[in-house]
């Protein structure tokens, strides 16, 4: 199994963009259908170019909820130069007068920089094209 990130947006209306997260690390993965914001992963996108810029360096996404599923990504830079994303992938189910559906995964991945950048461009795409016309693909071949 390799080591990737994937984004692929699967449904939209006038208030919710969904997409499908996948990942993986070579051990552990997981996925979810997931609501984001088109908005919001541009911001990231843009968050993102030219990453790293310093040693310490956090890029954050963040929009965790307890009643739908989500993820978060954080990227960081250690103090020798890696790259490293925190991934965790929340599925989570509510039915009426049953109990919640809950399953959640959290890991590291180590990737290379280069790879950020085709992230980006990717990214970029998906937060505005039409559903199933694009997906963001992090490749952390290292």
């Amino acid at each position: 199994m390799s080591n990737k990130l994937e984004i692929i947006s699967v449904w939209e209306d006038d208030d919710l963009f969904e997409v499908k997260v996948f990942a993986s690390n070579g051990e552990f993965s997981g996925g979810a259908k997931c609501y984001a914001q088109r908005k919001e992963l541009m911001e990231l996108a843009l968050a993102l170019e030219g990453f790293p810029k310093s040693i310490g360096q956090q890029v954050n996404y963040i929009e965790e909820s307890e009643n739908f599923s989500f993820f978060t990504l954080v990227f960081s830079c250690s103090s020798s130069w890696k790259v490293n994303v925190r991934i965790k992938i929340a599925h989570i189910v509510t039915y009426t007068n049953a109990p919640k559906v809950h399953n959640v995964v959290e890991f590291d991945m180590a990737i290379e920089p280069a790879a950020i950048d085709t992230f980006v461009s990717s990214l970029k795409v998906l937060a505005g094209a039409e559903i199933g016309a694009a997906k963001a693909l992090l490749d952390a071949k290292t």
